[in-house]
């Protein structure tokens, strides 16, 4: 391993640390994260939880897939030549942009699992992957927590696109634990950028066992004035102690009858105890007063006004179905004869055929259609999204919805395009098993499911979720080259606004919805060609 003292860094220089241990790479290679110093006496982090691919199954997890990164070899690339100073940074990072003073931690992907897993698992005799993100992201946290026992810190900021937001929500909500138990003072902001969790029932019945998962259901919510309940659920990766589940039943207990004990007990935890307590090291004086808390279950009976339940159902009139009584959307973007044609064409049902390898696309949305079970006038939308609460599907904004309302003091917020080109392959590929190309429209079915998704959560949430849904089918605002810089654009202005604690643009909404001023177009921000990490100048 190689640790360095966060203290003994040069301001404005980065650093890799090797934590060792049980960290790898998918592939069996060491694993490493960069820190760079911001300015000298800077009270500010800012943690960013990479982005990338994922596999959960031999045909994306084999190397011919190139469904997702195996190692830290580009990354590395790119990192050393930072250091060198022969690129910059650019993105969230831009050496010139408002972020550029925080103290920075860059959490790479390697593993191909959102940074959830906490297992290796065997596909086949010759495709093996270790999905032990979650030993990484935690071996991350552990070294964060323990540097700063004699820092400030004032804000932190917890990031990620695609599969790193979905990180940044799970990871944030283990942080959130943390500091209510250890230190109030400190403001967290969670973003999760292009990752609204559109998941195919075969997709999380896959990963669960394959990553290393487990999703616990419980009944968090109450809605006032009526017997009706919302399932929340929760996603806890097995970090190798088999403990997580207990360090985040924390966030269940009162905190203020928590601190008291503690504080008569002389028992209080430092910031860099963390580690200990998730690997269930809880001192017998602090473990007392837990206990004396009594709490036995997740079912804390989070109250929900009837109001804004009874708004979040109004959507039903515009989309003609109930989020939990699942229903029949109309679908007349697939062309009748184009679509008879595909169904005709026998060679697309054999992935060695010329037709399938030299021009694969027709094939794949016909395999889409036929996976869902679509005609060309409606398909069933339990068929795609899973809205059945038995089958826990509902779990990103279920999580967003638990953790605004159990950490009211902190900050949770999604951003998405409102037709998102790369989640809409990812969706695709949940379905197929294999990573595809898509359509513009197997785009609008994203579309139509996310917004339909979002249009019950959202009146549901507390005032501390914000939500932006910008037009066009951009993927990964963080990441953009000079964003920030794109300030008389609507998108990139509302993205810099909340990256930086929510304001810095003076009455600017804290949701905005491309919808409400009809221009949720699917190209007008299409800028995946140019858009870099690192910047040349």
């Amino acid at each position: 391993s190689n640790v360095i003292d966060f203290d003994a860094m040069e301001a404005q220089t980065l650093y890799k640390i090797s934590p060792g241990g049980n960290t790898t790479c998918g592939r069996g290679s060491p694993y490493s994260f960069y820190v760079k110093k911001g300015d000298a006496n800077s009270t500010k982090f800012l943690v960013e939880f990479e982005g990338g691919g994922v596999c959960w199954n031999v045909d994306t997890c084999r190397a011919s897939a190139q469904a997702f990164r195996a190692d830290l070899s580009i990354q590395n690339a790119d990192m050393e030549a930072v250091k060198r100073g022969d690129r910059a940074f650019s993105g969230v990072m831009d050496d010139n942009g408002p972020f550029s003073g925080y103290n920075y931690i860059f959490v790479p992907l390697c593993t191909g699992d959102f940074h959830w897993g906490g297992t290796t698992t065997k596909y086949s005799e010759t495709v093996e992957v270790s999905h032990m993100g979650s030993i990484n992201g935690i071996s991350v946290l552990e070294w964060m927590f323990n540097q700063v026992e004699n820092t400030t810190i004032s804000q932190l900021s917890i990031i990620g696109s695609g599969s790193g937001a979905y990180a940044s929500l799970v990871y944030s909500g283990i942080i959130a634990t943390w500091l209510r138990l250890v230190d109030s003072t400190i403001h967290l902001t969670q973003h999760g950028d292009g990752g609204v969790g559109i998941f195919h029932p075969n997709f999380l019945e896959a990963i669960v066992p394959a990553w290393g998962l487990s999703v616990d259901e419980f009944e968090a919510f109450v809605i006032d004035g009526d017997n009706i309940t919302i399932p929340s659920w929760l996603v806890l990766p097995d970090i190798g102690q088999g403990n997580l589940t207990n360090f985040t039943s924390l966030a269940f207990l009162n905190q203020t009858e928590l601190r008291l004990c503690l504080e008569a007990a002389n028992a209080e935890p430092s910031i860099g105890d963390f580690g200990d307590y998730l690997n269930g090291n809880i001192p017998e004086e602090v473990q007392d007063c837990i206990n004396a808390q009594n709490v036995t279950s997740l079912d804390q009976g989070l109250l929900i006004n009837g109001t804004a339940f009874n708004e979040s159902q109004a959507f039903e009139d515009s989309f003609g179905f109930d989020p939990f009584d699942p229903s029949t959307f109309n679908l007349s973007s697939f062309d009748q004869d184009a679509l008879n044609e595909l169904l005709n064409r026998e060679e697309c049902f054999d992935e060695s055929s010329e037709q399938f390898l030299n021009n694969p696309n027709d094939c794949l949305t016909l395999e889409l259609l036929r996976s869902l079970n679509l005609s060309s006038s409606s398909f069933n939308i339990s068929d795609f999204v899973g809205f059945d609460t038995e089958e826990n599907l509902q779990i990103i904004p279920s999580m967003y919805l638990f953790f605004s309302y159990r950490f009211p003091e902190y900050d949770w917020a999604q951003t998405t395009s409102a037709f998102d080109y790369e989640q809409s392959v990812f969706i695709a590929s949940q379905v197929l098993g294999f990573i595809t190309p898509v359509r513009v429209s197997e785009q609008q079915l994203w579309h139509d499911f996310m917004t339909a998704l979002y249009d019950f959560y959202l009146p549901l949430m507390n005032d501390n979720y914000h939500h932006y849904m910008v037009s066009g089918d951009l993927h990964g605002f963080i990441s953009s080259n000079r964003y920030y810089r794109l300030l008389d654009n609507k998108f990139y202005q509302i993205m810099y606004s909340w990256t930086n604690e929510l304001s810095l643009v003076a009455g600017l909404p804290e949701n905005f919805d491309c919808r409400n001023e009809g221009s949720c177009n699917g190209t007008g921000l299409d800028e995946r060609l140019s858009i870099l990490y690192f910047a040349d100048d």
